[in-house]
């Protein structure tokens, strides 16, 4: 007698009567099992290992009702009592791929993503050779694992693998989705000789005929969807774009077939958030993070493509990621015009990090509405950068700094002189001692101690800083514009020098009624130091100057 192992009540009968299983020894089967005592197996391998002239029968209808409760239990998030009623259902009927599927979907949504693909794989291997759905499953897993080769392995012998009905074309087509395989989505679609009558399935058609720049049938598909449908908000905002003509306004300038909640599991995105969050706290495990999780180099992108206001957490991700695949990622961000402007500054600095570009190398990027060229050098702001002074004239710096915050200009001029006397290679004694020169109306004189400052140190901000102001002061832009390009800010710099830099150079914009840089760059500066009253109170003029436009 046949083994009817074969639990694809679609497939062929074992019995070789060219019918399928279904409709021809299922109901003898369940017959034998009636007549004959059911022998409980606690694992699959058991099973497996049957004698060759036993019977294994198999309660498929206990085993399908008990995978529908699963799957609604899965709809209530009960991921854990879906799982109980799953093994329940692969004691019933051990070799259905249905639950194996099920099983592995479970796995997968609480972040056993190794358990999920092992599981996905037996049943390719032992049950189903042709099993769209695992297939599909099996895309999705490796490529959140990074094995994007096998993923387009798997994803072509979908091509030309027959499907039981419509879920199997969905599962399909989200396969080529999670690909970019346009054209694979579209041939699935027009092939299907059945009613499309699965909305989702419409969504993926849509959007691969946009990305095929067919947009009349991308319409034609994304009209089907309703405001009932999950998703419809991505559906609604593709087709006001494709009637604009407006484009997809991403990086790739393609049109996205997810969100970052369909690209992996909540578990899973957790689990990497964490990981992702103590790099703060274990700098060193960076260059093993992009290894470990390069599907982040995804889901940053997408958070970079959907929200404006997540931009700059998008490229943070990106910067640590640092795998080939993210980096391409940061270069088209800093060679292009999309984002925004501290995003390809951002991105800049990740690829200096990364060792990707080399510090100090002109670089023509998109800032203020043209191409500029930049030299951007990696630096680490921390008030461990101190000045260094000897410890014998530490004393004397002290009471110059004193007199300065008590505006006893004249003292702090005697103190910075003396202490200039004693250590001529002080940039700070320069710079104080301009500071209360400057105070006392005596610019030019200030000035001249302030170049002293930069010839000293060229990296102590503080003096450049200032004689830029001092030009602002007396129109002299153009000077003012060329010192700025020479400051050179050294990889370890204090807060106080940092803002001291920025502050000036929101001076300067303003200067020349550039608001809308002035106020980027007075952002940055908040960032660096939120309770500076200056930054605070040239913050809140610039908050009435913006009410002001809208009143006008």
């Amino acid at each position: 007698m046949p083994k009817y192992t074969d639990i694809n009540v679609y497939a062929p009968c074992p019995c070789g009567s060219g019918k399928k299983y279904k409709f021809c020894c299922l109901t003898k089967d369940r017959e034998i099992k009636r007549q004959k005592k059911y022998q409980p197996f606690t694992s699959l391998e058991n099973k497996l290992k049957l004698l060759p002239d036993d019977v294994l029968v198999m309660d498929l209808n206990l085993a399908e009702n008990l995978n529908l409760a699963s799957e609604k239990l899965l709809a209530k998030g009960k991921i854990n009592e879906a799982l109980v009623k799953l093994e329940e259902a692969k004691l019933k009927a051990p070799l259905l791929p249905t639950t194996h599927n099920n099983i592995a979907n479970c796995k997968y949504l609480l972040g056993n993503l190794e358990e999920a693909i092992s599981i996905a794989e037996f049943v390719i291997e032992n049950l189903d050779h042709d099993n769209v759905y695992t297939l599909g499953n099996l895309v999705h897993f490796y490529l959140i694992a990074g094995k994007e080769s096998l993923a387009n392995s798997h994803a072509d012998k979908l091509l030309s693998l027959e499907l039981r009905d419509i879920s199997w074309l969905y599962k399909k087509c989200e396969a080529f989705a999670r690909l970019k395989r346009h054209e694979d989505v579209i041939t699935s679609i027009e092939n299907y000789t059945e009613p499309l009558d699965y909305i989702p399935c419409h969504f993926l058609a849509g959007v691969a005929y946009a990305n095929a720049n067919k947009f009349d049938k991308a319409i034609t598909h994304l009209e089907k969807l309703k405001k009932h449908h999950h998703q419809y908000p991505m559906a609604h905002g593709c087709l006001k774009k494709i009637k604009k003509g407006t484009g997809p306004a991403t990086l790739h300038g393609d049109w996205p077939y997810f969100g970052t909640h369909e690209l992996i599991s909540q578990r899973l995105s957790e689990k990497m958030r964490e990981s992702f969050e103590s790099l703060n706290e274990n700098p060193k495990s960076v260059n093993n993070f992009g290894k470990k999780h390069p599907i982040m180099s995804e889901m940053a992108l997408i958070i970079f493509n959907e929200s404006e206001g997540r931009s700059s957490e998008a490229v943070d991700m990106l910067g640590k990621v640092n795998i080939p695949k993210s980096n391409d990622m940061l270069i088209k961000i800093t060679e292009g015009k999309f984002g925004s402007d501290e995003c390809r500054f951002s991105a800049c600095r990740n690829l200096i990090r990364n060792g990707v570009w080399k510090k100090e190398t002109p670089r023509k990027i998109w800032a203020n509405e043209q191409w500029r060229e930049v030299i951007l050098k990696d630096y680490e702001i921390t008030r461990e950068a101190g000045i260094e002074i000897e410890d014998k004239n530490y004393d004397i710096y002290a009471q110059g700094v004193e007199a300065l915050k008590n505006k006893r200009w004249k003292t702090a001029e005697k103190t910075n002189r003396k202490l200039i006397v004693k250590q001529p290679e002080f940039a700070a004694g320069y710079n104080n001692l301009a500071v209360a020169l400057l105070n006392q109306g005596r610019s030019k004189e200030a000035s001249d101690y302030l170049k002293k400052a930069i010839e000293v140190d060229p990296s102590y901000l503080f003096a450049p800083s200032t004689l830029v102001q001092i030009y602002i002061t007396e129109d002299r832009i153009d000077d003012a514009e060329e010192l700025l390009k020479t400051i050179v800010i050294p990889e370890q710099v204090h807060p106080d020098a940092m803002v001291c830099y920025l502050s000036t150079q929101v001076q300067l914009y303003l200067y020349k009624k550039d608001f809308d840089m002035a106020v980027k760059i007075l952002d940055q500066a908040l960032m660096i130091a939120p309770d500076n009253p200056e930054l605070k109170q040239m913050s809140n003029k610039f908050f009435l100057l913006q009410r002001m436009k809208k009143i006008l």
